[in-house]
């Protein structure tokens, strides 16, 4: 085990719970496979969120539902990911590593392929390559914000027409994992996550007037995220060329290890990282300074 490096999910419960999939086996097979390679993890569920203090307005049930992500509305649209992160460092050491991971390993049996055992040095290459306490990755080449992210969430967020329009030009981060140094840095950005979060507005699929004509659907919580980090490289908190990385399937991994999915062993897929710049953000940032 691997001292001060922490793991945080959250799984659904099904009927009459949170009316999402029944995870909890996944959540068990989680701690029981990853808990070797972490001081501790750390498993929410929505009865066990609840009795957190301050979670009246999170992970509650909403009318509208998203396309894509049909039972997202049932649990806030994902607020609760802010919420249980925003809780995990407040107890756990200052400096220590923390990995939010998406609970569906059922769905994307693929995340039991990432790095897992090198998973200290690995988050340390991510915070060395980005200056910074804070990572997530780009979804992959070729998937855009103004494709995946609601309209009315970027421009609410990011009123500045010329940075706007390159925000919506933007490659797409990824909010299935966050990976977070516990400093005041990174504590200050989820409470600012976790505040937009709570603005539903934001988050549902309605309102959205003006959609892109690129615009396909929206996904809660991820829509904040990329805002806030497309923010936050305007303010001159993260650099230009942040993130960096995409990992291929979401696979944690640098190097390339094929792996194939159950019952298609004829089939292997590769892994690995690449390296993806936003190169107008880039341009505009240094044009500015």
């Amino acid at each position: 085990m691997i001292k001060n490096i922490y793991f945080v999910t959250f799984y659904t419960s099904g009927e009459p719970i949170d009316k999402g999939y029944n995870l909890k086996h996944t959540a068990f097979k989680i701690k029981e496979k990853l808990s070797p390679y972490f001081t501790n993890i750390f498993l929410f569920d929505k009865i066990t969120l609840k009795q957190l203090k301050n979670s009246e307005d999170i992970c509650n049930e909403h009318e509208e539902a998203l396309d894509k992500n049909p039972n997202a509305n049932n649990i806030g649209y994902f607020d609760f990911k802010p919420f249980i992160i925003d809780h995990v460092l407040s107890i756990i050491p200052e400096d220590s590593i923390l990995v939010y991971h998406d609970a569906n390993f059922e769905k994307n049996p693929q995340y039991w392929e990432s790095d897992w055992n090198n998973i200290k040095e690995f988050t340390d290459k991510l915070f060395t390559d980005n200056s910074s306490d804070l990572f997530v990755q780009i979804e992959r080449d070729g998937a855009y914000v103004k494709e995946y992210v609601k309209t009315y969430t970027i421009d609410t967020l990011i009123p500045n027409p010329i940075e706007n329009n390159i925000v919506k030009n933007c490659m797409l981060i990824n909010a299935a994992r966050i990976i977070l140094k516990n400093t005041k840095f990174s504590r200050n950005f989820i409470k600012e996550y976790l505040n937009l979060c709570k603005n539903k507005t934001l988050l549902a699929k309605t309102p959205n007037p003006t959609p892109d004509s690129a615009f396909k659907w929206s996904c809660g919580d991820q829509d904040v995220l990329n805002c806030l980090i497309y923010k936050y490289i305007f303010e001159g908190k993260l650099k230009p060329e942040f993130p960096i990385y995409s990992f291929m399937y979401r696979v944690l991994r640098f190097e390339n290890k094929p792996f194939n999915w159950p019952g298609q062993s004829w089939n292997p897929h590769p892994t690995g990282a690449s390296k993806i710049y936003n190169e107008e953000l880039i341009h505009y940032i240094n044009k500015k300074v």
